[in-house]
C-alpha cells in the first residue's frame, strides 16, 4: 500500500503489519466479548452481558475502520499507478475476498443443522447469504447473526466505487462531509426525538461512520504522513486511548442504569460522535508512532491471529454460542452450560483451514484476474 507503506510500522515490505495487529486485537475483542456473555450463562450478570456486548461491538468497529482505510488507500494507489480505478476489478477483489469463506461457513451451518447439532432455521441462513442481517427486523439467528457486519461492508462497497469516481478531486471533502453526516444522525435523532424507524437509521449511521472514518484517512494519501509528523503522535495516541476507554465505560454504565434518562442521553450523544474519531486516531496513529504499541501490534501471535481474522470471525460464532443454540450432546461437546466446542485449538484450526485453503487461494486468484499486464515494448 504505497500511500502508507513507508512507515516504521512495517516489517513486511508493502504491507502495513500494524493493521494485522489491530485485526488480531479486534477479533480477540469479539471472541472475548462473546465468551464473557455466554461461557457460563447460569451465572452471567448484567455487567458481564453489557461489558461483553460493548467489547464485541468495539472489535467490529475497529474492523470497519481498517476496512475503510484499506479500500480507499488501494483505490487511490490504483488510480495513481494506472490513471483510473477499475470498478470491475474492485468488485472482483471484494467478492473473492469475502464470499467464498462466508458461503463455505454457511454451508457448514446448513450441514450442522441437518445433523441436529445446532438451531439455525433455513430462512435465517438465507437472509444472511443475501446480506440482509443488518436490516430492521431481521433475525438471522446466532450462527449467522454476526454477518450483520458483513452486510454493512457489502452495502458500503456497492456505493464506494461510484462515489470515488464521481467525486474525483473532491474525494476528501465529499467523504469528510459524509463522515460528519454519519456522526450527526444519532445526535439529530436524539435531539428531535424521532420515532422507531430512525432508531435503525441511527444504528446504521453509527456503524458506517467507522468505515467513513477510514475512507477519509485513506483519501488523504501521502498527506496523512505529513500531518502526523507535524503532530504530537504519542500524545494523540494516549489521548485517544484514554478517551476511548472512558467512552466504553460510559456505554456500559448507560446500559446498566437504563432507568437513568440523563445518563442514556449523554451516552447517545457521546458514543456515536467520539468513538469513531478515537478509533481512527488510534489505528492510524499507531502506523506512524514507533514505540511499545507498534512492538505489541507486531508480536507474531497477534500477527498470525490478525492474518486469519476474517475466517476466525466467521468460525468463532460456532464456538461461542449460548447452550440453548445447540441440540445434540455427543462426544464433541463440552459439559452443559459451557457452550459447544468452546476450544481455542479447534477454533483456530477451523479458521486457519478456511484461511489457507479458501481465503488465501481466492485472494491470489483475484490478484491474477485483476492484474493489468505491462505494455510490450515497441
Amino acid at each position: 500500500m504505497r500511500a502508507l507503506d513507508q512507515t516504521q510500522g512495517n516489517v513486511v515490505p508493502g504491507r502495513i503489519t500494524v493493521l494485522d495487529g489491530w485485526r488480531g486485537i479486534s477479533i480477540l475483542l469479539v471472541i472475548f466479548g462473546h465468551v464473557v456473555c455466554y461461557l457460563a450463562v447460569g451465572s452471567t450478570t448484567v455487567l458481564q452481558q453489557e461489558l461483553g456486548d460493548v467489547l464485541a461491538t468495539l472489535g467490529v468497529c475497529i474492523f470497519f475502520t481498517i476496512s475503510g482505510l484499506i479500500i480507499s488507500t488501494l483505490a487511490l494507489r490504483e488510480q495513481q499507478s494506472s490513471g483510473h480505478m477499475s470498478v470491475s476489478h474492485f468488485y472482483v477483489r471484494r467478492a473473492l475476498r469475502i464470499l467464498p469463506p462466508f458461503y463455505l461457513y454457511l454451508l457448514a451451518m446448513i450441514f450442522l443443522t441437518a445433523q441436529s447439532y445446532i438451531v439455525q432455521p433455513e430462512k435465517q441462513t438465507l437472509e444472511a447469504a443475501a446480506f440482509m442481517c443488518d436490516l430492521r427486523g431481521a433475525d438471522c439467528g446466532w450462527f449467522a447473526g454476526h454477518s450483520w457486519s458483513l452486510a454493512y461492508e457489502e452495502q458500503f462497497y456497492l456505493l464506494f466505487p461510484l462515489s470515488f469516481l464521481l467525486l474525483r478531486n473532491y474525494r476528501l471533502v465529499g467523504f469528510s462531509i459524509l463522515f460528519v453526516v454519519m456522526l450527526s444522525v444519532p445526535v439529530v435523532r436524539l435531539l428531535l426525538d424521532l420515532g422507531p424507524p430512525w432508531h435503525a437509521i441511527s444504528h446504521a449511521a453509527f456503524n458506517l461512520s467507522f468505515i467513513c472514518a477510514g475512507v477519509v484517512v485513506g483519501s488523504l494519501g501521502e498527506r496523512i504522513k505529513q500531518l502526523w509528523q507535524r503532530s504530537g503522535i504519542q500524545t494523540i495516541i494516549w489521548s485517544a486511548t484514554i478517551l476511548l476507554t472512558v467512552v466504553a465505560l460510559l456505554d456500559v454504565a448507560s446500559h446498566l442504569h437504563r432507568h437513568s434518562g440523563r445518563l442514556l442521553h449523554v451516552r447517545m450523544l457521546v458514543v456515536p460522535t467520539l468513538e469513531p474519531v478515537c478509533v481512527v486516531l488510534l489505528v492510524v496513529g499507531s502506523i506512524y508512532a514507533a514505540g511499545r504499541l507498534q512492538k505489541v501490534l507486531n508480536v507474531w501471535v497477534l500477527q498470525f491471529i490478525g492474518t486469519i481474522s476474517y475466517s476466525l470471525y466467521l468460525w468463532q460464532q460456532v464456538f461461542t454460542g449460548p447452550p440453548s443454540a445447540y441440540l445434540h450432546h455427543g462426544w464433541l461437546l463440552l459439559p452443559p452450560l459451557m457452550g459447544w466446542l468452546l476450544l481455542p485449538t479447534l477454533m483456530l484450526l477451523f479458521a486457519a483451514s478456511s484461511y489457507y485453503f479458501i481465503e488465501r487461494p481466492c485472494t491470489r486468484l483475484a490478484k491474477r484476474l485483476t492484474h493489468a499486464p505491462k505494455p510490450q515494448a515497441a
